[in-house]
């Protein structure tokens, strides 16, 4: 029985486990997940294709965009190139020239750049290159346009900051130069020849020169018509052709030794046959003369072309400063706004004491020297301590120093200049009395060596150790320095001293490598230095008072000259020469000053000379872009690339 029974529980677990209820339960709940499972497969798979094929997209995008952008920035350096090689040719049009090329096309787009030029500006803070005119900047836009979308488009740019360097005669011709390349502008005209006289007066009536005693021109002349020499004083025929001889045998042209007391210390060129008498009065003077038919003429010049200027041919345009109608207690030097130094006066100008101009002082009508202590140069490119303020600057052409209808010197003034006077009336003025500045007399003399400083001032190095504790800095003294040649010379006023050192400070550009001889005397009370050249076209420079007085008084002057002379040939001395008699004060003891204390000298007052070897530009501009055939190589301005930049 109990086996029945466990059999029939046998059967039910059987059955139970058999049961088609339980059988589909189990089954079901698996399959559920795997779908689940399926469909976060092919959900992370299309997630996973669709960032695949973003990536892809982006990628290609960004492919393209560097593809255009340096298809943009392969325009704009080649931009820059070509800036470069056209700036180097005889083909440049200048600053203005706009250049554009077009450097690729396809069917997705196209690339170009486009070049200007600009002036390099600096931050401020930032210190600027003293010859800043002559930097420039090239600017290269490259552009990508796409051919199908309009606003679609990518721009690069390159900024290339180049400097100008002027060829010039006398550069040292480095390898890659050839001596031929000159990128100094051409003059008008005849200026190129007129420069080369110390003196051009080009009237072809009248007297194209009058020069009376105590003034002096060296260097040749040239004279469109005549000459009157020493005419002003009252003396007679016999005392002025005494006088004359006497300068003639004894100094000549060279001037002499010490100072430079002969009038005439050049060659005269005349354009019409001088009369006997000029010629008489020449060879008395033992001054060589020669006569020619070519008539050269000053070019024309428009004031307009130094208001408005360029420093170089298809450059940058500046504008002169404009002026009142008077200056006193001024300095004027070269700013970037204005680099050549330009002052402009639409009038008369007066000019009165303590006035400095560095560079070209335009006036439409007269210049008048009113004051003391003035000075004038064309500017000379130098700095505080004489050094070139660009590449070769100190060879550069020079601006004349004053352009100008007429100039007048007033008889009381004191004025140095330093470079060419253009006036196309006259030159005249002056006649005053021959005097010292009234300060302690001093007379210290040696050998010195000399070095150009900015303008207005040079400085002296003394080779021996003189005392100079009776000088001051002031202008009351100054010191004659011989010239290399030792023919002449020239007065400049002392505004520093290093007592010490023996180191002088002076008035006027002078230069000396080795040793020439000094004197220090007095300043000049009254004094007028050209250091020309200058064209005109009359000059008349009178004496001073102190040289007139009676026919009466000159002939008892020439009995009591040559009767010491007889006296002198008895006992057998050496007879004085008349110029060197009237220039004893101790001759004129009765006399009131100035003739008692000073005598009448040759020493000038007005002293025109042309001492410096300096080339002159007649107008803006200074340079203008070589071109000739012969070494077409060479053609155009050479650049200096400063900098090149990527910008973003």
């Amino acid at each position: 029985m109990r086996t029945d029974l466990n059999r029939i529980r046998s059967s039910q677990v059987g059955r139970q486990k058999l049961s088609p209820r339980s059988a589909s339960r189990e089954p079901g709940g698996r399959n559920g997940l795997s779908m689940v499972v399926v469909i976060i497969a092919l959900t992370a798979s299309l997630i996973l294709t669709m960032a695949f094929t973003r990536t892809q997209s982006t990628n290609l995008l960004m492919t393209q965009n560097r593809a255009r952008r340096d298809l943009a920035y392969q325009a704009a350096q080649t931009g820059a190139m070509v800036a470069l090689k056209q700036m180097q040719s005889v083909e440049w049009e200048g600053i203005g020239e706009l250049i554009s090329r077009t450097t690729h096309v396809d069917d997705d787009g196209t690339a170009k750049f486009f070049v200007v030029f600009e002036a390099l500006t600096v931050a401020e803070g930032e210190s600027q290159p003293a010859d800043l005119p002559l930097y420039l900047v090239i600017r290269s836009t490259g552009n990508w346009q796409s051919a199908s979308v309009a606003d679609l488009g990518v721009e690069r740019e390159v900024e290339v900051t180049v400097k100008l360097l002027p060829r010039v005669p006398g550069r040292e011709i480095l390898v890659g130069d050839n001596a031929v390349a000159n990128d100094v502008a051409a003059n008008p005209g005849n200026y190129d020849a007129i420069q080369d006289f110390t003196l051009f007066a080009n009237t072809s009536s009248g007297s194209a020169l009058v020069l009376d005693p105590g003034n002096r021109i060296e260097g040749p002349i040239w004279l469109g018509s005549s000459l009157q020499l020493y005419g002003d004083p009252p003396w007679s025929d016999n005392v002025r052709s005494t006088m004359l001889e006497s300068i003639g045998a004894t100094l000549g042209v060279a001037g002499g030794t010490g100072v430079h007391p002969h009038p005439l210390g050049g060659q005269i060129t005349f354009n019409q046959t001088p009369s006997e008498s000029v010629v008489a009065d020449l060879a008395a003077a033992n001054v060589p003369w020669v006569e020619s038919t070519n008539s050269p003429s000053i070019p024309s010049v428009s004031f307009s072309q130094f208001l408005t200027y360029r420093l170089y041919d298809g450059g940058f345009e500046y504008q002169a400063d404009v002026l009142p109608g008077n200056l006193a207690g001024v300095t004027l030097r070269p700013t970037p706004t204005n680099p050549l130094g330009i002052y402009y006066y639409d009038g008369h100008l007066d000019l009165f004491d303590d006035v400095a101009i560095q560079g070209t002082l335009v006036c439409t009508e007269q210049v008048h020297f009113k004051g003391k202590r003035i000075y004038i140069g064309a500017y000379n490119w130098r700095g505080q301590q004489g050094e070139e303020l660009s590449t070769n600057s100190t060879l550069w052409p020079r601006l004349p120093a004053i352009v100008t209808d007429d100039v007048d010197f007033e008889p009381d003034t004191r004025v140095a200049i330093d470079g060419a006077i253009i006036a196309s009336g006259s030159v005249n003025g002056f006649g005053e009395n021959f005097e010292y500045i009234s300060v302690a007399d001093v007379n210290i003399q040696g050998t010195a060596t000399s070095t150009r400083l900015q303008q207005p001032w040079s400085l002296v190095h003394l080779e021996d150790t003189p005392d100079l504790s009776a000088l001051d800095s002031s202008g009351n003294y100054s010191i004659w320095l011989q010239s290399d040649d030792g023919t002449t010379g020239r007065w400049y006023p002392i505004v520093g001293l290093e007592e010490l050192e023996f180191v002088l400070k002076v008035v006027g550009e002078v230069e000396h490598a080795t040793p020439t001889s000094y004197k220090i005397r007095p300043s000049r009370y009254r004094s007028a230095d050209l250091n020309g050249p200058i064209a005109t076209a009359r000059c008349e420079i009178d004496n001073s008072p102190s040289w007139i007085f009676s026919s009466n008084d000159w002939d008892q002057l020439w009995t009591n000259w040559d009767t010491e002379n007889e006296l002198l040939v008895a006992l057998e001395l050496q007879p004085i020469e008349f110029a060197d008699y009237l220039a004893d004060p101790a001759n004129f003891s009765t006399w009131s000053n100035p003739q008692s204390q000073y005598g009448l000298p040759l020493e000038p007052t007005v002293h025109i000379g042309k001492t410096l070897d300096v080339s002159h530009r007649l107008t803006p501009p200074l340079f203008a872009a070589f071109d000739d055939d012969s070494v077409p190589a060479f053609g155009g301005y050479r650049w200096k690339v400063i900098s090149w930049r990527d910008l973003p």
